[in-house]
């Protein structure tokens, strides 16, 4: 969503500020009553038999009742009353600053604050090459892995482990969300991950593409030479895929990454490199699944 450059200063002389939310200090008078009745005793005359009333002044009086009352309060609104008053965006009852509505405002790309579900991060400024770009999408890393592996990992599955594992071991953050980029006949990069609007960069921060249509057009901007450890390596790579991350149209991949028989044969790519030949190298062919190789993971 768009920044809204202006929105602050205009919403500082009309907005409800976080401080504001809440009913305001005060009491509210409960109207209260009082009345004086006159108390009367009646008699009988002895003389006349006659009944006779007679009252504090002795003679028939009426005496006028009445009351105290006092003015009923109101409540002044306020941002959090559930109510959007005059001056306010929204206002949605609670002090949540990861929904739709944040101090009676509401949320939008630039505000520092993370609408859970509709934006990855908001760090509040514009610089789009710290991590969070300006659509509040934030980068994706991409390594190779430090420790080579024989063929026969698991299947697609099994890679995605290896490389969580990695993920994990290193420190890097959403280690769950890690894929290997392999493919066989169950899936490739372009089936199994989420395809980012945002960067692709390694663990030292280079970039490797602005997005995922940059990362798949055959060039990078980077080669994918660094480990999750940070350290460099230029090796070969298990892959079978096409730059375009689908299923080599030609696969060799030791029977769905589950056999390091010397009678199969996979494709590969290099680290070192940043054009096709990141995925495909296909100089010398497909080599034997004897072998051991290493994996890209990338953050999904």
């Amino acid at each position: 969503m768009p920044r809204h450059a202006g929105l602050l200063a205009a919403l500082a002389l009309t907005g409800c500020p976080p401080a504001a939310i809440g009913p305001p200090a005060g009491s509210i008078g409960d109207p209260s009553s009082g009345a004086t009745s006159q108390s009367s005793s009646s008699t009988q005359d002895p003389s006349t038999g006659d009944p006779s009333t007679t009252t504090a002044h002795e003679t028939d009086t009426d005496t006028e009742l009445t009351s105290a009352s006092s003015d009923t309060g109101t409540v002044e609104p306020y941002c959090g009353d559930g109510n959007v008053d005059p001056g306010e965006e929204c206002d949605d009852a609670n002090t949540h600053s990861d929904d739709v509505c944040v101090a009676c405002n509401l949320a939008y790309c630039g505000d520092g604050h993370t609408f859970t579900g509709v934006e990855e991060c908001d760090d509040a400024n514009d610089d789009s090459e710290d991590g969070c770009d300006l659509d509040c999408v934030r980068d994706r890393v991409i390594f190779v892995t430090f420790e080579p592996f024989p063929a026969d990992l698991g299947g697609l599955d099994g890679a995605d482990h290896i490389c969580q594992a990695a993920a994990a071991d290193a420190g890097l953050e959403h280690a769950d969300s890690f894929r290997a980029w392999i493919a066989s006949k169950d899936g490739s990069p372009d089936t199994r991950m989420h395809k980012s609007t945002g960067r692709y960069v390694l663990v030292t921060g280079l970039p490797v593409a602005q997005s995922w249509d940059d990362l798949t057009d055959g060039t990078l901007e980077n080669p994918i030479n660094v480990t999750e450890l940070g350290t460099l390596s230029e090796n070969g790579v298990f892959t079978n895929t096409t730059p375009q991350g689908t299923l080599h149209p030609e696969p060799f991949d030791c029977d769905g990454w589950t056999s390091v028989s010397g009678d199969l044969l996979y494709r590969f790519g290099i680290s070192a490199v940043t054009d096709e030949r990141w995925v495909d190298y296909d100089m010398f062919g497909p080599d034997v699944c004897l072998g051991e190789s290493r994996l890209y993971c990338t953050e999904s």
